[in-house]
């Protein structure tokens, strides 16, 4: 079965340039038009990690709902693609297209690998590391099978980093009671040289990111603008590794306080979630990666340069503070700056004017070496030893699940059709109710939203006057409804 979007609608503001306060990173860090509104890279020291490393040489797979292939500030950005949809955990059957339907994928990428400097849009935390990416999504659902064979597909194409900013609707967890073909997955990942990042989920009905045993995988809670612990966050509970960045918090900071970056069609938009504190700490390995370190090593110095000051909260023993990818990076040492050609002329020694002098003859009577012995013949080369293989993990399968699609988000409208390549206008009406999108003045009309259709999550009424009892009573039958099914739930912890 296929669950409805959830969540709540939040009218967008207008464009919002120039009012993000003390947070707001420096002009001079990049030309790109929208940096402006990126609190987040200046919080998390990005700016000047960029100094050292932008994450060249590394790929960083997103397994989510895919990416907006004709995205202006994306596309270029692209190693690979495919769709892993009804595979059966079988990644030879991906194939097809990793078109976004959605935007989620498409606003995660941007956060970890967005380019700089190119006059467009936003800059990625990694803005040189390439993207492979696996859309595992069918709109609005997908299942564990397709999500493990997303990492398998991206981890076999050379992904050091893999991103997944989803959850499952499970008391027991990404990790527990049924879920045992992504934790295979997840240590495929590691056991071939690639860090698999995960988001801790949002705080719901069956939220619990507790249970992660021994996985091998980095577990990221979110913060919002100020540095507090974002009110949706769950804790990151038994992780091996742990720690927060940047979400954003729309109910503290409004649209602005969310995260910004790349959205389709060829758009940008405000979102929040623990699906934005993924890729923040997705760039930020692929840049320690960059510089040579080994996946275990990146995330040792990661963790040990976490700005502890930041509280996780309870229920986070092993949780290291907020991410600072700036103190991590200047942690390895300075850059590695190659010498300058030499631009002098060359220089030639001058003859020698010295008289040539003549040795007086030997007195001494010859000698004569005896005769070397023969050389043995060499020995012929060796052959080299066969190669060796070993044969992937096959995890069992799993039965499919579903999911529901990210929550409220706070769009803003990118470049016109007219200078933005690949932008097929604003979304429809029908399709703003679909997506939780507002698209009040998404053309630039200043016409009003229309009704969204959505079911609020605040404790207010919601924009059609609705009370919260009647969301709450809507939320608890589809709970009920989910546990009828004895299946977990994939989902994308957006808001």
């Amino acid at each position: 079965m296929r669950w409805p979007v959830v969540g709540r609608v939040a009218a967008m503001l207008g464009v919002v340039a120039s009012v993000l306060g003390a947070g707001a990173a420096p002009a001079a860090a990049t030309d790109d038009p929208h940096w402006a509104k990126q609190w987040a890279p200046a919080r998390i020291g990005a700016p000047a990690a960029w100094a050292s490393t932008t994450g060249a040489g590394v790929l960083i797979g997103v397994v989510d709902t895919g990416i907006d292939l004709a995205h202006e500030d994306l596309s270029g950005q692209l190693a690979g693609h495919t769709a892993c949809v009804g595979t059966g955990g079988d990644p030879a059957r991906c194939a097809g297209s990793a078109q976004d339907q959605t935007g989620h994928g498409t606003h995660v990428a941007g956060i970890a690998a967005a380019p700089k400097d190119n006059g467009r849009g936003i800059a990625g935390i990694a803005p040189d590391a390439k993207l492979l990416v696996a859309r595992v999504f069918d709109r609005d659902s997908a299942s564990l099978d397709d999500v493990r064979a997303g990492i398998r597909w991206v981890v076999d194409r050379g992904a050091k980093v893999v991103n997944l900013s989803l959850e499952t609707t499970s008391f027991l967890g990404l990790f527990g009671g049924g879920s045992a073909d992504l934790a295979a997955a997840v240590e495929y990942a590691w056991s071939r040289g690639a860090i698999p990042v995960l988001a801790a989920g949002n705080a719901s009905l069956f939220s619990s990111s507790a249970n992660y045993g021994a996985a091998n995988a980095v577990v990221v809670g979110a913060t919002g603008r100020d540095d507090e612990l974002a009110p949706y966050s769950v804790a990151t509970g038994t992780a091996k590794w742990a720690l927060l960045a940047p979400g954003g918090n729309m109910a503290r900071g409004g649209p602005e306080g969310g995260i910004y970056s790349s959205y389709v069609p060829n758009r940008y938009a405000y979102i929040e979630g623990t699906s934005m504190a993924v890729p923040h700490v997705s760039g930020a390995l692929a840049l320690l990666l960059s510089r040579g370190l080994s996946p275990t090593r990146a995330i040792e110095v990661l963790l040990a340069n976490a700005d502890r000051r930041v509280g996780c909260g309870s229920g986070s023993p092993t949780c290291a503070g907020r991410l600072d990818v700036g103190r991590a990076v200047a942690a390895t040492g300075p850059p590695v700056v190659p010498p300058p050609p030499s631009t002098s002329p060359p220089t030639t020694a001058p003859p020698a004017t010295a008289p040539p002098t003549t040795a007086p003859p030997a007195t001494a009577p010859p000698t004569t070496a005896p005769p070397a012995a023969p050389s043995p013949p060499p020995s012929p080369p060796s052959s080299p030893a066969p190669p060796t293989t070993r044969a992937p993990q096959a995890p069992a399968a799993a039965a499919p699940t579903t999911s529901r699609a990210p929550g409220p988000v706070v769009p803003e409208a990118g470049p016109s059709p007219s200078t933005a390549p690949g932008a097929s206008g604003p979304p429809s009406a029908a399709e703003a109710a679909v997506l939780g999108v507002s698209v009040d003045d998404a053309d630039g009309s200043g016409a009003p939203a229309p009704p969204a259709g959505e079911l609020a999550s605040s404790s207010r009424p919601d924009e059609q006057g609705r009370p919260a009892g009647f969301r709450g009573a809507v939320a608890l039958a589809g709970a009920l409804l989910a546990l009828a099914t004895a299946g977990l739930v994939v989902r994308l912890p957006a808001r």
